[in-house]
């Protein structure tokens, strides 16, 4: 379970910060990947997130605020999940948990991964048609 989601908002929150930012460069131009120092060599690549899901009936509200900025300046998909104050339970029935506030999917080449693509790329469609 814990390869493929990152579960609960201290997770999500983890993950979405080391992920590398969507505009990384440095003040010269060069790529940041240039910019990379000899102990940054030494850490293990980052776990990169394909989508975000969060409940809509948080209680109260500020325990998931912050997601959506964070995960739109490292250009993750947020879902907003809203099932008539359930959303928690339904997200936590996903992972064998009670409840869940969050759950990050983490990007790999797996049947999840091709199923939220299928849906991200539905998503699209019907938010660009008039």
């Amino acid at each position: 379970m814990k390869r493929q989601f990152a579960v609960g908002v201290n997770d999500v929150t983890r993950v979405l910060e080391r992920m590398p930012a969507a505009t990384a460069a440095t003040h010269s131009g060069h790529s940041s990947t240039e910019a990379i120092t000899d102990k940054a060599l030494c850490r293990a690549p980052p776990v990169l997130l394909q989508v975000v899901l969060v409940a809509a009936d948080c209680n109260p509200k500020w325990l998931t605020k912050h997601i959506p900025t964070l995960a739109s300046t490292r250009q993750v998909p947020v879902l907003c999940l809203k099932d008539n104050k359930e959303s928690s339970l339904r997200l936590g029935q996903v992972v064998n948990v009670r409840t869940a506030l969050a759950i990050g999917v983490k990007a790999r080449d797996s049947i999840i991964n091709k199923a939220i693509d299928e849906v991200l790329k539905t998503a699209n469609l019907v938010a660009k048609e008039p």
